[in-house]
């Protein structure tokens, strides 16, 4: 396999907003890493949010996938979402699965010991964990047999979150990357246990030499969030241009801060476009917004990115927008940086958390942070390419847009 891979699901939505075929695909190749799991190897994995339907749940490829590597002697524990008791007030709390569900027993019998679930309140923070990766210690089945695999993806393995569009990167033979990542899931692990809260867990993981930086949250040292402090060395040419996929961004904390940001790149001549998540034929409690920013009238359906920030998005009327179903949460920046000679530049952040209330800073957030993180990628013209691609995909699948479409 090749070192670095970026992959993407192409479910189909119709002009209304509506789903009308799911796609698999990334499931799929997630599953296929499981299949190639080597006998006796290690397997680490943190899932954010997992429910399915009882009649499913021996059905689902990914827990099928689990009890596959297990069969092998596979090494597997996995940190799962917060188990708790069904709560209607809390139906749309992604984070939370039914302590009396399907999916719960076949967990805890298939894992046992090698499980443990999301406490619902982490300290000070209670802050729930937004993390979805998965690491492989060694592959087998190609001719490298390649080890410290890692598996980092936007969606929670929800039946609702596998249908909306989804990326994950896959880095293999990067054992700097790997172990920073095992470090940070052992932390998790430790948390889970209730041995330790989350916000002990400080560190930043750099390779300057391959061009990956990833921030773990709560974070080390910054007083700001890093990604508007990545933004904040961004220099506004010509040919300077920001796309972003958000789908959880509200007007507030860090979420306010990310577009208030874009705003003043755009004002100073950057090409910031930006598609955010809208979804009709779905509800949730409290997160539906206007149809279109601006008209006032609210229609039905899923508003991760919130009525305020659609508002906002119209009323400044350079930032171009698209609504969309997307689950994915990234920004790529084309242009030269402070200290980069003026050479232009290609970086990929990867949000492993959404920008709604909350944050890695308190001067910056309404709360404490979620468990998350954030993946930054530079100069790797494949990956960045990839994710054009997908962007470029997203914008001409969304249902509606700004007059001045952000497609082309």
């Amino acid at each position: 396999m090749a070192d670095r891979l970026a992959i993407f699901n192409h479910p189909e939505w119709n002009p209304s907003g509506k789903l009308v075929q799911g796609d698999p695909f990334l499931v799929d190749q997630l599953v296929g890493l499981f299949g190639q799991a080597e006998e006796g190897s290690q397997i680490r994995i943190a899932v954010a949010g997992w429910t399915i339907a009882d009649s499913q749940v021996q059905y689902d490829a990914l827990l099928v996938a689990i009890k596959g590597a297990l069969s092998r002697g596979c090494d597997v524990k996995v940190i799962g979402p917060t188990l708790a008791a069904a709560d209607p007030a809390m139906a749309d709390a992604w984070y939370r699965l039914d302590a009396a569900s399907g999916l719960a027993a076949e967990l805890q019998a298939t894992l046992r010991g090698n499980l443990r679930f999301w406490p619902e309140e982490q300290g000070a923070c209670g802050g729930v964990s937004h993390n979805t990766f998965v690491l492989f210690s060694q592959l087998r089945g190609a001719a490298t047999k390649p080890k410290w695999v890692l598996a980092d993806m936007s969606a929670k393995w929800s039946t609702d979150a596998r249908e909306r569009p989804n990326d994950m990167l896959v880095f293999a033979e990067e054992r700097g990357l790997y172990l920073a990542y095992l470090r940070y899931w052992q932390t998790l692990w430790m948390a889970a246990g209730g041995a330790m809260h989350l916000p002990r867990h400080l560190q930043t993981y750099d390779d300057p030499v391959g061009g990956v930086t990833v921030h773990f949250q709560p974070h080390a040292g910054e007083t700001k969030d890093p990604l508007i402090a990545l933004l904040e060395t961004v220099l506004v040419t010509s040919e300077t241009r920001i796309r972003a996929s958000m789908a959880a961004w509200g007007y507030t904390g860090r979420g306010k801060s990310l577009l208030d940001k874009l705003f003043s790149l755009s004002a100073a001549g950057c090409d910031v476009r930006a598609v955010a998540h809208h979804q009709l034929g779905a509800t949730a409690q409290g997160l539906s917004c206007p149809v279109n920013p601006g008209d006032g009238v609210v229609g039905v359906g899923l508003c991760e990115t919130s009525a305020a920030v659609w508002e906002k998005l119209a009323g400044q009327g350079k930032v171009r927008w698209a609504k969309s179903a997307t689950h994915s949460k990234y920004i790529l920046i084309e242009g030269p940086f402070i200290g980069g000679g003026g050479e232009t530049q290609r970086v990929v952040v990867a949000c492993r958390q959404g920008f709604r209330d909350g944050g890695v800073d308190p001067a910056l957030s309404d709360g404490c942070s979620a468990a998350g993180h954030l993946l930054v990628v530079r100069d790797d013209a494949e990956i960045f390419q990839r994710y054009l691609d997908n962007w470029s995909w997203l914008c001409g699948e969304s249902w509606l847009t700004s007059a001045l479409s952000p497609c082309g």
